[in-house]
């Protein structure tokens, strides 16, 4: 079969015929007997583009009455569900749901809000923009950019109430959606669906005293497992709950506007990408008016020292400071050992690279650790982290534990995990991207990394994964990445990426760690 792309009317020494389609002929001398097909196969076509438009129709006007267009991006979209009052982020290619925002009612307890047909957007002809007013109650401001270099599409959203009384309340599902980010807990879970945290200002506290609320560490971002990210303006002062399993609720205090962005991508590993680059393209003031300040003297003389240390971080990612983790419990539970990976990636998403973790063993006790077991596999975690601190010193045990300690601290931790960190702290420095990542980083469309909270890597090179059950001489580990092969640390065995490994041995004086072998 010959296909010419000539124009019709085009004149040769053939004759030919037009196809069904404008500007491409068949050769009629080569295909005489394949008119009938042609045409069916035109027909067919046609059909098949019909019934598509139809089938768009349908699922518009019939099948999801209840959706309709706010603002249309490039490759995805926000709709207005006036069954269910919240705000749809669908991608279009596949017309798959990514975000489901509830605004709830608004106004009297029998009116919700309708954005379409009696209100019309007061935006157009612009249609990256759509605002609207409602009874004087609230105004409403949605406009999309996108990040071509990135593609990412970000959507910043103003909700501004017009009445004093009107109570404004968002709540981001966790429908098929596991969420990151946010406010440190207590205990920290990864991710954090399982977490619930009544709805309470938007702070950082000291756990210890405040169990309840948020930690240490806390920034206005938040990360979804199906490519989502939701930035809360730093600017509003508001009331954050986790309800658990169900859905993140944000609201304003004092009748204040409601200002967030909703950044859309591939996965969830572009749209972190995305906002750590805004992140470090952000300006901090690099000084301060001295009238009624304190000493310039002073203040040079405290840059000289070597090292930060602060309690709580807030606003501050991306800069090279020390934060001091929550204490632990000395215990195999999340409020202990097993909350130290999860905080880990946590403070680590969140540009907080730096961090001074709990003494081996746990500080909330005031007995010296007896606990041999639990001692050395905290001590095997720790030994992977940038700082390593003892309340109970490894001489209150055997000559084992002594000799052990004596092992990871010189030959694992200055040997290979400090160059190690060191060398992911240049990248950290040029990308933002973390030193310490989730396996969803190798396979950010892997529904499976994204709940593994007991492994983590160094940069995309090294993956470790300790163990945190009592008496465990084995375990299941993941290893992330189809086409990906890592190399056992220990025994240089070769493994490919994308497999689990059930039951794989790790002794008592062992961790399990693999190096990811370059291609």
């Amino acid at each position: 079969m010959l296909l010419h792309a000539r124009r019709c009317g085009g004149t040769g020494s053939r004759v030919r015929r037009a196809c069904p389609y404008p500007e491409v002929f068949w050769d009629s001398e080569l295909r005489a007997e394949g008119e009938q097909w042609k045409g069916t196969a035109a027909c067919v076509a046609i059909g098949f583009l019909f019934a598509l438009t139809l089938g768009l129709i349908y699922w518009q006007v019939v099948d999801q009455p209840h959706l309709h267009w706010m603002v249309p991006g490039r490759f995805s979209g926000l709709f207005w569900d006036s069954g269910r009052s919240s705000l749809v982020f669908r991608t279009l290619s596949e017309d798959s749901p990514v975000l489901d925002v509830s605004v709830g009612p608004v106004g009297d307890a029998d009116s919700h809000l309708h954005f379409w047909g009696s209100h019309r957007n007061r935006c157009r002809p612009d249609s990256s923009r759509f605002c609207t007013e409602w009874e004087g109650q609230l105004a409403v401001g949605v406009g999309v950019e996108l990040d071509e270099e990135m593609e990412v599409e970000c959507y910043n959203i103003s909700w501004t109430p017009l009445n004093c009384r009107l109570h404004i309340k968002h709540c981001f599902s966790m429908e098929s959606v596991w969420w990151y980010g946010g406010g440190s807990v207590r205990p920290q879970r990864w991710p954090i669906n399982p977490v619930n945290v009544p709805l309470q200002p938007f702070t950082p506290t000291d756990s210890t005293h405040h169990p309840s609320g948020y930690g240490s560490v806390l920034e206005h971002q938040l990360y979804g497992s199906s490519g989502v990210a939701v930035l809360l303006s730093p600017d509003v002062l508001l009331n954050v709950g986790i309800e658990r399993d169900h859905q993140v609720c944000v609201e304003p205090r004092r009748a204040q506007p409601l200002h967030y962005r909703v950044c859309v991508g591939h996965n969830l590993k572009a749209v972190h990408q995305k906002i750590a680059h805004d992140r470090r393209d952000r300006e901090h003031k690099n000084g301060q008016k001295n009238k009624n300040g304190p000493n310039n003297v002073t203040i040079v003389k405290v840059l000289f020292y070597d090292t930060v240390f602060f309690p709580c971080l807030f606003r501050t990612s991306g800069v090279p400071l020390f934060v001091r983790m929550a204490p632990l419990q000395h215990s195999w539970s999340y409020t202990g050992i097993r909350g130290i990976i999860p905080a880990v990636l946590h403070y680590s998403l969140l540009g907080y690279n730096f961090f001074i973790p709990d003494a081996v063993g746990g500080s909330l006790t005031d007995d010296l650790i007896t606990d041999e077991e639990l001692f050395i596999r905290w001590l095997q975690i720790i030994s992977f982290l940038p700082v390593m601190s003892f309340q109970t010193p490894p001489w209150s045990f055997s000559q084992t534990v002594l000799n052990l300690t004596l092992l990871m601290t010189k030959c694992l931790k200055f040997a290979f995990v400090v160059p190690l960190v060191l060398k992911f702290t240049e990248e950290w420095r040029r990308t933002q991207n973390p030193i310490y990542r989730p396996l969803w980083w190798i396979s950010p469309e892997d529904p499976i990394t994204f709940t593994i909270d007991d492994q983590f890597l160094i940069g995309s090179e090294v993956l470790v994964a300790p163990v945190t059950e009592e008496g465990a001489r084995n375990r299941n580990i993941y290893l992330p990445g189809v086409g990906v092969q890592w190399r056992d640390g220990w025994n240089r065995q070769v493994f490919d990426g994308g497999t689990f490994l059930h039951n794989f041995p790790v002794a008592l004086d062992k961790v399990a760690f693999f190096q990811r072998i370059q291609s």
